[in-house]
């Protein structure tokens, strides 16, 4: 995935589809397509939200998968990076991520507001998996 989904070109350029269809010898062939990868949202909650300066980033992520294609599975594999998200309306964000795990009191955001930097600690081990789970972030 593109480590700066901030522009809409790299975060849908970062996401990953696959198809698939039972063989036949038709014309024509129904493809069934599958996101493979997770979409994360962060939505800022609470007062002091202020100002438009606001840039999201979720910390420590594997931005490369290891593919599996007989079982269908990917694996977020290599070296830890920073992503940063996309603006997905007032005060969300997203990001496409390959499955992985974040231990316990790993700082899993960096919030920049007005030049201000939050590092809020996830408060317990997630597992961010296939099917896009709904990430809610609710720093004050």
């Amino acid at each position: 995935v593109k480590e700066n989904q901030a522009a809409n070109a790299a975060y849908t350029g970062s996401d990953l589809c696959t198809a698939s269809t039972q063989a036949t010898d038709a014309k024509e062939v129904e493809l069934k397509f599958s996101h493979r990868l997770s979409k994360i949202v962060i939505n800022l909650t609470g007062d002091g939200w202020s100002g438009n300066d606001i840039t999201v980033k979720m910390r420590n992520m594997m931005t490369t998968a290891t593919v599996d294609l007989n079982s269908v599975s990917f694996v977020g594999t290599g070296t830890k990076k920073d992503v940063v998200c996309a603006p997905n309306g007032t005060r969300s964000y997203k990001a496409v991520l390959p499955p992985q795990k974040v231990g316990q009191g790993e700082k899993l955001l960096t919030v920049t507001m007005n030049g201000a930097i939050i590092n809020p600690a996830y408060p317990r081990p997630a597992s961010i998996a296939r099917i896009a789970p709904i990430l809610a972030a609710r720093i004050t």
